[in-house]
């Protein structure tokens, strides 16, 4: 029952706006030994009932930003115990990823969020963060040797970016990171 208990705190945590209430539960979650993996599902859906309520103009912009930024502090707690999840053994090489929000986007929940579910299920994650242009993701592929490039956008507005990270493939960078490219219509 503690159980249920704990992440019913964090998920209120983030449906409150509260960063503080979102590390305290967080770390409570620990402490009892609660999977930090259904910590993290609980404030995805958190984030889900306020996106449906931004839909139909029960929540406003200023709300999400405070929701999501109380998911990323209860999340930077979570993220060590999810690491240590990751068996050591199970990759002889990982597969590497580079993963950033496009020019022109600052949001970085759902970045983040991935990146966090790649590095647990065994991936090596480089993330160049937010408002990135496509130079620098061709660049941190070539030099982190990645296999995959993560695109990350919210807003409708930054198509012309994603098109110019998917079309810089001619480069000579398409051979050295051995990537499948697939642009974005």
């Amino acid at each position: 029952m503690a159980n249920v208990a704990c992440i019913e705190e964090l998920k209120n945590a983030i449906l409150d706006f509260d960063e503080d209430a979102a590390v305290t539960a967080a770390e409570k979650i620990i402490k009892e030994g609660v999977s930090p993996m259904d910590a993290i599902d609980a404030m995805g859906d958190a984030l889900k009932v306020l996106g449906d309520k931004f839909q139909i103009m029960e929540v406003f912009l200023p709300e999400i930003l405070l929701a999501t930024d109380a998911f990323k502090a209860g999340l930077k707690v979570l993220e060590p115990e999810l690491m240590k999840t990751i068996d050591a053994g199970s990759f002889q090489e990982k597969p590497k990823v580079v993963i950033g929000t496009v020019k022109g986007d600052v949001h970085a929940v759902g970045k983040d969020m991935v990146a966090t579910m790649l590095t647990v299920g065994g991936f090596d994650v480089k993330d160049v963060g937010a408002d990135v242009d496509s130079e620098v993701f061709i660049t941190a592929a070539e030099e982190f040797g990645a296999q995959i490039i993560g695109l990350s956008a919210l807003m409708s507005t930054t198509m012309p970016s994603q098109k110019a990270s998917t079309s810089s493939k001619p480069r000579a960078c398409a051979t050295s990171i051995r990537s499948s490219w697939a642009a974005v219509p």
